[in-house]
């Protein structure tokens, strides 16, 4: 185990330790017992949901270097890559499911898999935007408010990633993979990035019910109270600080759901829940599908765009 690793697992020991310290063992565990499972079996029927969904969004955006991949095949890699997810700090390790695409050339596909964390995490922003007014005031809404409008410029505009990300691959070494890499980028047609915000928008739209009937499984939490905390609380799992995002996401969903006078063993409870059953579970399984399929021989294409330094130009693009 080398440092970095010993030091997120002992944050990890330190904030849970904090979490059951502040709300107690006892009654924690009277919470769970005290679960409505009607309530409950809602929330986890909405699982199969949110994979399928997110597949398809994976499927529709890969396919601007992977053709011919087909839909089962995307939600393999989905899972896959949600499997390595839990292996690694903010979930870094989900660009691992392009390991397991046999089209198209690597390092463009992992090109469209950063574009495709970058559209996820816009959305959330813009749906943290109510919460981020509610809980912490009109400053930090407007601070929100200029990295979502940043954030959906960069991501829609092929001309600014290319002038940002050429000055970029002047300064780093293996140009070639990297060029590859912010072609991948610049790769998929505004169409399909539309459509992939509004599945993205659908997935989180399911999830987030989904905590709101796990949240009501303990206690009565006005929807609206949900809307406002899930955001954020989806949005702490990227901080790359523990093992898993474990802590973390329950102490933000604890201190978020607090403005809301919900008691802190229900906050805890319900995000715990959502992470083990729309995480936990689909990355146990995307892990046997990696344990039976392993990793893909890869079939090169030369159907993809690529940005060259020499003239940040793009090729092939819609």
């Amino acid at each position: 185990m080398n440092v970095k690793t010993a030091g997120k697992l002992a944050l990890t020991v330190v904030i849970v330790w904090f979490l059951l310290a502040h709300i107690g063992v006892e009654r924690l565990g009277a919470n769970l017992r005290r679960i409505d499972g009607g309530w409950f079996v809602s929330a986890f029927l909405c699982s199969p949901f949110i994979v399928l969904v997110s597949a398809l969004k994976w499927h529709e955006i890969i396919q601007a270097e992977a053709q011919g991949l087909t839909y089962w095949e995307a939600v393999r890699a989905f899972l896959g890559g949600t499997f390595f997810g839990l292996l690694t700090p903010g979930r870094l390790g989900e660009f691992g499911k392009v390991a397991l695409i046999r089209q198209g050339r690597l390092p463009i596909l992992a090109g469209i898999a950063l574009l495709e964390r970058m559209l996820d995490v816009e959305v959330l922003i813009l749906m943290a935007l109510w919460g981020v007014w509610g809980i912490f005031g009109p400053q930090a809404f407007a601070a929100v408010l200029v990295v979502a409008v940043g954030g959906a410029w960069f991501i829609a505009s092929n001309w600014l990633k290319q002038q940002v990300l050429s000055a970029v691959l002047l300064l780093t070494p293996f140009k070639n993979k990297v060029a590859m890499v912010i072609g991948g980028m610049c790769a998929v047609a505004p169409a399909t990035l539309a459509k992939c915000a509004g599945l993205r928008f659908l997935a989180c739209s399911i999830d987030l019910f989904q905590f709101y009937l796990i949240a009501n499984s303990f206690d009565s939490v006005k929807f609206l109270h949900v809307l406002a905390v899930y955001p954020l609380i989806i949005l702490s799992n990227l901080i790359p600080l523990t093992i898993g995002g474990i802590g973390i996401r329950e102490a933000m969903s604890m201190y978020a759901l607090s403005f809301f006078n919900v008691n802190p063993e229900t906050a805890v409870s319900a995000s715990f829940l959502l992470f083990a059953i729309n995480t936990f579970i689909p990355g146990v399984t995307g892990g046997l599908i990696v344990a039976r399929y392993g990793i893909s021989a890869r079939t090169y294409t030369e159907s993809a765009p690529l940005v060259t330094p020499q003239d940040g130009s793009m090729r092939g693009t819609a």
